[in-house]
């Protein structure tokens, strides 16, 4: 296959995992038990185990760090599965964030803060969260 084909094969994919994340996605700053400190987070949920399949065989081709969980609930009497993909910490996120944000639509701008957040904050280590921090962190259940 040419290099050509699979660029398209790549981009293809990649609209794919962006609609997903727009639709059946979170991507948001998760604050930790203790209070005191925050976490980026993007998340794909479904009860469609090959929905969550296709999505982990793109993240494994792009060699992208994740982890699925799944939880068992009840609707009434019929219980199902929700399967969720996971990507958690700055660093994890990161790359996840830069190469599905040319694909993402409903949650681009949000995706853009975040990455934004997640570049300084990889720069400044362990600092203590200053005024820009706040500002996007204010906002973090619409991101």
């Amino acid at each position: 296959m040419g290099a050509d084909n699979q660029q398209r094969r790549l981009d293809v994919r990649l609209g794919w995992l962006g609609g997903i994340i727009d639709g059946e996605g979170m991507i948001t700053v998760m604050k930790r038990v203790n209070g005191c400190s925050f976490y980026p987070r993007i998340s794909i949920a479904n009860t469609n185990k090959n929905l969550i399949n296709e999505a982990s065989f793109i993240f494994n081709e792009l060699g992208l760090a994740y982890y699925i969980q799944s939880k068992t609930y009840f609707v009434g009497e019929k219980q199902r599965i929700k399967y969720e993909l996971l990507v958690n910490g700055i660093r994890r996120c990161i790359p996840v964030l830069q190469l599905v944000i040319p694909y993402l639509v409903a949650k681009k701008e949000n995706a853009e803060k975040l990455l934004s957040w997640c570049l300084r904050r990889n720069n400044l280590g362990a600092s203590k969260y200053d005024e820009e921090d706040m500002k996007i962190l204010s906002i973090r259940q619409r991101i």
